[in-house]
């Protein structure tokens, strides 16, 4: 009896749903995570070996150390704006000393890797969402 009038108050298959919604975003919002971060290493790897530097190792390690402190405090409002500043600055920092580039290089690889990251990313997002239609929630 008390478990009835439990279940009646609080409706267990909506709450199913919620953890079900919740799970799907958590899955999606990984997927889209470590995909951007793909885009972008890629890319920026591109620009660096264009460059004249070697090494993807190097490259994933420059990225990837200032990457998770902006995926730490990226979500406090102002917080994110100092660590996306500092963030970008300490990529070209890695860069520069991984890749033993100058500053100006290393800096350009980081901008123009982002920014053929983020098309890369927008594109290549749009064929999976084009290839599979029972994505689409519309």
């Amino acid at each position: 009896m008390l478990l009835g009038g439990v279940s009646a108050v609080v409706d267990l298959t909506g709450l199913s749903s919620v953890f079900s919604s919740v799970s799907l975003v958590v899955i999606l919002a990984s997927l889209f995570g470590y995909t951007s971060f793909l885009c972008h290493v890629v890319c920026t790897h591109a620009v660096v070996s264009a460059f004249g530097a070697r090494g993807l190792k190097r490259t994933v390690e420059a990225l990837a150390y200032p990457t998770a402190l902006l995926l730490s405090v990226g979500w406090i409002p102002v917080l994110n704006l100092i660590a996306i500043v500092y963030g970008l600055s300490m990529q070209a920092k890695g860069l520069q000393n991984r890749h033993r580039m100058s500053g100006f290089l290393a800096s350009s690889a980081v901008v123009l890797g982002g920014v053929f990251g983020i098309i890369s990313f927008i594109a290549l997002s749009f064929i999976i969402v084009q290839c599979s239609p029972s994505l689409c929630l519309g």
